[in-house]
């Protein structure tokens, strides 16, 4: 995946039911900026004990509350963004690459980013895909100062953007990832 970052925050979800096939439904506690939850139980993500390690229902380590890095992404001729979800695996490469750029002192929307997915396997012997994150050209401090001002153009409403089980629901089986 080619494109450039136009915007980029991290959300929450939490579901009080357990995914089901073709649910969709909304989660029951989220967050569009990863620090206030909205809905039940709600409050300061930070403290809620649906985000400490070991609060997965199903026995594993992770978290019941899911954190996501949603990627706004603008590929070459398109007027919108296309939403890329990354789930809790992918959290972590995402950041590390935001940081790198930082410090260079290259803003997101200032270059163009490869995505890819290398194979990965879980304690439990799961395949999974981690997205690996690769910078491929910088833009010229014209098109940065373009992007900057559509990002924040933008910015408000892709701040609403919610996720539903849909977009999780692949993480939550035991079945291998084809690659």
């Amino acid at each position: 995946l080619r494109g450039i970052i136009a915007y980029q925050t991290v959300a929450r979800g939490y579901w009080e039911a357990l995914f089901e096939a073709g649910g969709g439904e909304p989660p029951t506690c989220y967050s569009n900026n990863g620090r206030e939850g909205i809905g039940d139980p709600g409050g300061d993500c930070a403290s809620c004990r649906f985000n400490q390690w070991g609060s997965d229902r199903r026995g594993g380590k992770g978290k019941a509350c899911r954190e996501l890095r949603l990627l706004f992404m603008l590929q070459e001729e398109s007027v919108l963004p296309m939403v890329v979800v990354l789930p809790p695996t992918s959290v972590k490469p995402a950041h590390q690459y935001l940081i790198r750029l930082a410090s260079k002192g290259v803003p997101y929307y200032g270059i163009v980013t490869e995505i890819s997915l290398e194979k990965e396997k879980s304690n439990s012997g799961i395949l999974y895909g981690k997205a690996s994150f690769k910078a491929a050209e910088r833009l010229s401090p014209e098109q940065t100062a373009k992007l900057k001002a559509y990002k924040d153009a933008l910015a408000p409403s892709l701040m609403q953007v919610r996720v539903t089980t849909e977009d999780v629901e692949h993480e939550e089986t035991s079945e291998e990832v084809e690659f």
